[in-house]
């Protein structure tokens, strides 16, 4: 105990951002004066996030000019309190101040870090972690508000995004964030958030320039790769985000002949896997369902391919069948496979 207490004391002032209050402390401080309802429409369970630091550094720096001296304001203090009112709030006065704050922060973030070099790295990357699955949630939420401030907003962020660097920390933390809300048990944001992986694909391919060729290559491999330990995730939900992705992006992907002769045989081979393990998920879930879809699709893409996916390519995953004709091979042994949702799937096909 008193190393503890000396190391609090070494922190000073800010040794209260790391010790969460009590419970009966943080309603107190959620209701007003006369004790009757919280402030800002918060529950007390709401609040012990708005208290966490997302960066152990001050990073949003804002200039305030005045006639005889230029003030600086950090405002990342402001961003775990105003997502939780964003998302949390129920007086829609405070929930819409909140979401247009939040709003015009990430652009200031986004245009302050476009300024300066960009041969440093990015000094919002921590930051972002946190900021982007809120984001996320907002364009998923039922106000219809924060849906189209939001929800516009993102498919901005993958718009721009996915023009700079693949291995750019930023962009792989927006990438994260879509990969692990695709998974969400929220159904609409499932949804929505195979939309923007779909988005962040076709992006990362109609922004190929010579130029850019190998991070459109990086950023492809990158949202696949990610979708591929979905499909093979034990967790249900997990599974279901990988089929959502698949036919999501199955439009754009068909369009892409050196794309599909590198992926489509490794993304059957992933499907079937899914099929296997989705035997033992709940029927209402819709994963053997969306699975199968797959599966279909991947099989039209493959008729319409054939010549060129029965001959050897060198750039074709390890992970996958070399070629057409053992992809048939297994589709033929899986027709024998003990998890029935296989076993009919390759049956069907």
């Amino acid at each position: 105990q008193l190393r503890i207490l000396t190391f609090l004391g070494t922190i000073a002032g800010k040794a209260h951002d790391m010790v969460p209050p009590p419970a009966r402390a943080l309603a107190a401080a959620a209701r007003d004066d006369d004790g009757s309802a919280p402030a800002l429409g918060l529950a007390a369970n709401t609040s012990t996030s708005a208290i966490m630091r997302w960066d152990v550094s001050d990073r949003i720096k804002f200039e305030l000019p005045f006639r005889d001296v230029l003030v600086s304001v950090y405002l990342d203090d402001l961003l775990p309190r105003l997502a939780v009112l964003a998302e949390h709030s129920s007086q829609r006065q405070a929930k819409i101040a909140a979401a247009e704050a939040l709003h015009s922060i990430v652009l200031y973030m986004i245009g302050s870090a476009r300024a300066s070099s960009a041969h440093s790295p990015s000094p919002y990357a921590q930051l972002y972690r946190h900021v982007f699955p809120v984001l996320l949630r907002l364009a998923a939420d039922v106000d219809t508000f924060t849906c189209r401030l939001f929800h516009p907003f993102v498919i901005q962020l993958i718009h721009w995004f996915t023009s700079s660097a693949p291995d750019a920390e930023d962009t792989l933390a927006l990438l994260d964030a879509v990969v692990d809300a695709v998974s969400a048990p929220s159904a609409a944001l499932r949804e929505l958030s195979a939309h923007f992986l779909a988005e962040f694909f076709a992006w990362a391919i109609k922004q190929s320039s010579a130029a850019h060729a190998v991070a459109n290559k990086l950023q492809v491999s990158a949202l696949l790769s990610q979708v591929f330990a979905l499909a093979l995730h034990p967790a249900p939900f997990r599974r279901l985000g990988a089929a959502n992705t698949y036919l999501a992006i199955y439009r754009t992907f068909r369009e892409e002949p050196n794309l599909v002769s590198k992926y489509v045989l490794a993304m059957l081979s992933n499907i079937l896997a899914t099929l296997r393990l989705s035997a033992s998920d709940p029927p209402g879930l819709g994963t053997e369902a969306k699975a199968k879809r797959v599966l279909k699709a991947l099989v039209r893409i493959i008729r319409k391919y054939e010549s060129a996916l029965r001959a050897p390519d060198p750039n074709r995953l390890a992970s996958g069948y070399p070629d057409l004709d053992a992809a048939l091979d297994a589709i033929f042994e899986a027709c024998a496979s003990l998890p029935m949702p296989a076993r009919h799937a390759a049956v069907e096909t």
